[in-house]
């Protein structure tokens, strides 16, 4: 019964991990695009 447990929580927190990866993954596409976008603008180190 416990291994069921383990393996019942194990399998949510993965689907969270999975979830918040994906959420990373469009904050890391859209910081991308903005540095992209500023790379040649010298004004870009005024908002970091």
């Amino acid at each position: 019964m416990d291994n069921k447990v383990s393996v019942e929580k194990l399998d949510m927190e993965v689907k969270h991990l999975k979830s918040e990866v994906e959420n990373m993954k469009v904050i890391l596409r859209g910081l991308l695009q903005v540095v992209m976008e500023n790379e040649e603008d010298e004004d870009y180190y005024e908002y970091t």
